[in-house]
């Protein structure tokens, strides 16, 4: 019926850990860039990447025993690729949200739903 689950704990382990890279990664190079944001000073901003950190844990979270590791890394990285949209969307409507966890958790909730039905084995 069911086939038996394989490392089951280490794979969730690694799963959460290349999706939350990926997505820290990915947020701190793109963000600043997209926003027009970017100055030769101040290169990597380090609240942007740990807010990717957490969107990509958001996005793998409903499907991290259920993907192959090349998955979880896509995942993360288009997990931030939502959040810099999002951020986008509030900064042109002018709404404030200082700590960003509306696109925080809409963005990476929105694709790690789709995410499901995409990457599932």
């Amino acid at each position: 019926m069911f086939a038996p689950r394989t490392n089951g704990p280490a794979k969730v382990i690694l799963n959460n850990f290349l999706s939350a890279s990926m997505g820290g990664i990915v947020a701190v190079l793109v963000k600043p860039r997209f926003l027009h944001q970017h100055s030769y000073v101040n290169q990597f901003d380090i609240a942007t990447m740990c807010n990717g950190i957490i969107v990509g844990l958001v996005s793998v979270t409903s499907s991290c025993d259920r993907i192959d590791p090349w998955a979880a890394f896509l995942i993360g990285s288009i997990g931030a690729c939502f959040y810099t949209g999002l951020c986008w969307v509030m900064e042109h409507f002018e709404i404030d949200d200082p700590v960003e966890a509306f696109p925080l958790h809409m963005g990476g909730g929105f694709w790690g739903t789709l995410a499901v039905g995409i990457f599932d084995n």
